[in-house]
């Protein structure tokens, strides 16, 4: 799978404050495997939004897995999301994961936040809005 994930590690917070001054990664894979079972009512895999998911989808709320096509908000919220749950076609979400200075950000950040529509990837991959490059 290729995907963005903000170098989140297993046993991290995948959904890190909005405020957060970390600087994603878009190279780094998910952590293998699936996420430790949790339990209690949906849960589980297949299940939707089960304590104990590690990174659940920002959509539909189904786990993510390192085998699926996903991509992380970099911009913002930092949740990952199922790439049919996007609505990317199979060649947006290609440029997008192979791109090592894409950012992408998810439809809520985009309708909610004062996120820029542009973003460089400077020095250590810090983001900067294009227009204050």
């Amino acid at each position: 799978m290729t995907n963005n994930n903000g170098g989140n590690t297993p046993g991290s917070n995948p959904n890190p404050p909005s405020n957060s001054t970390s600087t994603p990664n878009t190279q780094s894979p998910l952590p293998p495997g699936p996420a430790a079972p949790s339990t209690g009512p949906g849960s589980g895999p297949g299940k939707l939004g089960g304590p104990g998911m590690v990174f659940p989808c920002g959509l539909c709320m189904a786990e993510v897995h390192d085998d699926q096509d996903a991509i992380l908000c970099e911009a913002s919220c930092q949740r990952w999301f199922h790439r049919d749950c996007t609505g990317l076609t199979e060649p947006a979400y290609g440029l997008l994961t192979r791109e090592s200075s894409a950012v992408w950000a998810c439809d809520f950040c985009i309708k909610t936040k004062d996120i820029q529509a542009v973003f460089v990837r400077q020095g250590l991959g810090q983001l900067v809005a294009a227009n204050e490059s």
